[in-house]
């Protein structure tokens, strides 16, 4: 008898495994139905497989951005989530944009067992809206990411593990790494389009070894920087060079609150900062005000440079 366990893991299936189905529906043979054969791939694609990545490893990212690509488009521009397997995922930089709120891209297990490795130069991908969201439920929000860690190892400069602004409502729990070529960001939240910002974020971020680890922007400088009423917890473990949190070009946090833990070394490079705020965007400066700021970072004090907290 042929058990379950003896097919390959549903976290992780081969497409062409085979699993018997009864199809109860069909009285042609029997009033109790017919046995048939369908593989993992079929069923997957009945259930809506575009949507539920597996990773190929094919390392050069060809692949696996193209399945994402399909699952964004699958999508139809409307919310949806993109379910990451178990194992090794490979991106290609700048080519995966979503440009629509309401998309969560997630994996259903701890964070360490689903890596996403950036090929190339450039954000890993792209979230953003360049719509306003209606308060009065007009239109969609939300979204967010979920349950795996983005590596930048291969990254070139100025790349960043994943750039996302401009959607109210955002959700986190997710890890980036290794973001360590000059100009280069872990998590780059950045609001370009609308006027009303990405407020109302929530959850964790956990960084490491990142140039930037956590960078709040506006780029762009002639829309609003508002991250109000943010509540989220950052978590550093930065070993080598590398600045915790950035506020930049007017970007601000109101009524919200942000909590930065974690461990920063100190190095030969230069001096880094738990906390940076620094620019202005054609409105105001960069800010935290009426909100609760916490910050329990250890900071190593032997070295050529010392590391502060703001």
């Amino acid at each position: 008898m042929t058990r379950i366990t003896d097919y390959t893991s549903l976290a992780a299936p081969a497409g062409a495994d085979v699993l018997p189905i009864v199809d109860v529906s069909d009285t042609t043979m029997s009033a109790a139905g017919t046995t048939k054969q369908a593989t993992i791939g079929n069923l997957l694609t009945a259930m809506g497989a575009l949507r539920f990545i597996v990773p190929s490893g094919d390392s050069s990212g060809i692949t696996d951005t193209a399945a994402v690509n399909a699952a964004v488009t699958a999508l139809g521009g409307q919310p949806g989530t993109i379910y990451l397997a178990d194992g090794s995922h490979y991106w290609i930089c700048d080519d995966i944009v979503i440009d629509f709120p309401g998309v969560s891209i997630e994996h259903l297990g701890p964070k360490w067992a689903c890596i996403v490795n950036a090929v190339g130069t450039g954000d890993t991908f792209r979230m953003y809206s360049p719509s306003n969201y209606a308060s009065d439920g007009g239109g969609p929000a939300g979204g967010g990411l979920k349950g795996f860690i983005i590596d930048g190892t291969s990254a070139g400069a100025g790349s960043s593990g994943f750039h996302i602004g401009d959607i109210y409502n955002l959700e986190f729990n997710v890890g980036v790494r290794a973001f360590q070529g000059a100009g280069s960001k872990g998590a780059w939240l950045d609001n370009q389009y609308a006027t009303n910002g990405a407020e109302m974020m929530t959850g964790k971020i956990w960084a490491e070894n990142n140039t930037t680890n956590v960078m709040f922007d506006n780029s762009a400088g002639v829309v609003s920087g508002s991250f109000d009423r943010a509540c989220l917890d950052i978590f550093l473990d930065c070993k080598d060079a590398g600045n915790g949190v950035w506020l930049d070009h007017g970007a601000y946090i109101k009524n919200g609150a942000l909590t930065i833990r974690g461990n920063i070394n100190s190095n030969s490079v230069a001096q880094y900062a738990v906390l940076t705020i620094t620019g202005n965007n054609s409105g105001a400066y960069s800010r935290i005000y009426n909100s609760v700021l916490k910050i329990g970072v250890e900071l190593y004090n032997t070295g050529t440079y010392v590391p502060v907290t703001i």
